[in-house]
């Protein structure tokens, strides 16, 4: 092996070095994060929750604090190696969002004059149902500001379930009605994804609801 290959070896290996000592610092970060994600999510609606007057301030934040949940548990199971700590924080964390879960059924009161039942755009959705849980997700993913990653996970979560009828870009172009504005639709956005549980929560809340006013 000559000095030039000799320095390429030993650049080569400086480089994986590097990078391998960056993913155990993302992880420490991250597990450090994830253990302490109970104890900062309990605190937060023992001491912020019951100041909120406003019964929609309430829904926000604890559907917030659930997503943060669902995110917090995706990336733990699927990014990162953690140690047994971090995995026995995620039954207590499943715990808290059943508790949120709980207290947003509660809250989160679908009376017939606020449900969008009419289908405003038959050629984009399948149903008045279909609609109807597009325009509630929406209301949630307007606030965050995450269109490109929210719309496209929505289209293919909908698309899968039979409640759009149309092709991607004729749904970018509906989302203008509704100030979303996203160039495409994000592939990545159409395989296993941490928005699932309150997608997922939202349709079969709005089921039952429905299925009561029959």
């Amino acid at each position: 092996m000559n000095n030039q290959e000799k320095n390429n070896v030993k650049i080569a290996k400086k480089v994986a070095k590097e990078f391998a000592d960056m993913i155990v610092s993302e992880n420490d970060k991250f597990e450090n994060e994830y253990v302490n994600l109970y104890d900062k999510l309990k605190g937060k609606f023992e001491f912020s929750f019951k100041n909120l007057q406003d019964s929609e301030r309430k829904i926000e934040f604890l559907e917030k604090q659930m997503r943060r949940i669902s995110e917090a548990n995706f990336n733990m199971k699927n990014n990162y190696k953690v140690s047994d700590i971090a995995e026995q924080q995620e039954e207590d964390l499943n715990d808290l969002f059943e508790f949120f879960e709980y207290e947003l059924n509660k809250l989160y009161d679908f009376k017939a004059k606020n449900l969008k039942l009419v289908n405003a755009h038959p050629n984009i959705f399948a149903s008045d149902f279909a609609y109807t849980l597009f325009y509630k997700m929406h209301e949630q993913y307007k606030l965050e500001g995450n269109n490109l990653a929210n719309y496209s996970f929505l289209y293919y979560s909908m698309k899968k379930d039979d409640f759009i009828n149309c092709k991607g870009v004729e749904f970018v172009n509906v989302l203008g009605e509704y100030d979303i504005v996203i160039d495409k639709i994000d592939s990545r956005q159409s395989g296993s994804n941490s928005k699932k549980s309150i997608y997922e929560l939202n349709k079969s809340r709005l089921e039952a609801i429905l299925k009561t006013n029959q």
